[in-house]
């Protein structure tokens, strides 16, 4: 139970920053657990929660640039929960667990460039896991935000990998729109479904944008920035979610920069050095302190346009 409660209390300080004290309280719960996971035979629920800790932990690692430390952990996490969920495959809490740990894997791919292992992951695993799921609990909110995340991962790494013949990409990111659109529609309050739709827009615009129809682009990218904004403005100590408005208001500023309209792009670029700045002030993650340089550059190349 207290290692349940580090875990637990570890994931809430890391929605503020905190990554040190965060990473702290995770080796302590998984300390606390060895001696349960050790054990002949092992507990079930202690070797659970110190996938689910462990796989919390891996991705934190790899947030912060740790990437082979990272992607250990989460290997190993993925090993703890999976022999579970086939021993429990009726245990819903256990196998979204499982997904998690996988699209925290899928995150450590995506970030290091592994776009081939990202693919493998989501058609050998994560979808299987996850199509399996909504068989059981059709119109459920977690499965159904699983399956839009899965789909997104999907078609980012198709489109990385040029799999553009039949229209892949395309595809598997309208899937994903489909299963966040669901979401908003089933629970309008749930602000899972808005971050849902907002992500799965910013995919779709860069599909559009890749095969040339920049205002299209731009319109899904300002969809999705109206429903980060709503999301960031009711709570403004969420980093991560002022982290999310910063990258999409750099992303107009790219695109519109891309299309040499530079005076449109400029305001959008000093805006995403705005929020950045706010939401990199309460965290040291390298990867906001990474966004918000790239901010700094594309705005000072504007100016000197």
């Amino acid at each position: 139970v207290l290692a349940d409660s580090y875990g637990h209390l570890a994931a809430v300080v890391g929605w503020r920053g905190g990554e040190d004290d965060v990473t702290a309280m995770r080796r302590r719960a998984m300390g606390l657990l060895a001696p349960l996971v050790a054990q002949t035979p092992p507990s079930a629920d202690a070797r659970h929660v110190h996938g689910r800790i462990q796989s919390e932990h891996g991705w934190g690692l790899v947030f912060d640039g740790q990437y082979d430390e990272g992607l250990a952990a989460l290997h190993a996490s993925i090993a703890t929960l999976e022999p579970l969920v086939n021993d429990a495959p009726d245990d819903l809490a256990l196998a979204l667990h499982l997904w998690r740990a996988t699209s925290y894997l899928a995150d450590g791919l995506r970030f290091s460039g592994q776009n081939a292992a990202l693919l493998d992951l989501m058609q050998a695993d994560g979808l299987p896991l996850l199509h399996r799921l909504e068989e059981r609990h059709p119109n459920h909110a977690r499965v159904q935000y699983g399956l839009h995340i899965a789909y997104g991962y999907l078609g980012l790494a198709q489109g990385r990998l040029g799999l553009r013949d039949g229209d892949q990409a395309p595809a598997s990111i309208r899937r994903s729109l489909a299963y966040a659109d669901a979401m908003a529609q089933t629970d309008p309050t749930n602000q899972k479904g808005e971050e849902a739709q907002a992500r799965a827009l910013s995919a779709l615009a860069r599909v559009y944008a890749n095969r040339g129809r920049t205002d299209d682009a731009l319109v899904a990218l300002r969809r999705s920035l109206a429903l980060a904004e709503r999301r960031y403005e009711a709570d403004l100590d969420n980093v991560e979610a002022g982290n999310r408005v910063a990258l999409l208001h750099r992303s107009i500023c790219r695109m519109l920069a891309g299309v040499d309209r530079p005076a449109e792009a400029l305001p959008a670029c000093e805006a995403a050095v705005r929020v950045q700045e706010t939401a990199t002030s309460a965290a040291t993650s390298v990867v906001y302190l990474g966004n918000l340089g790239s901010a700094y550059a594309h705005t000072a190349r504007l100016h000197r346009a």
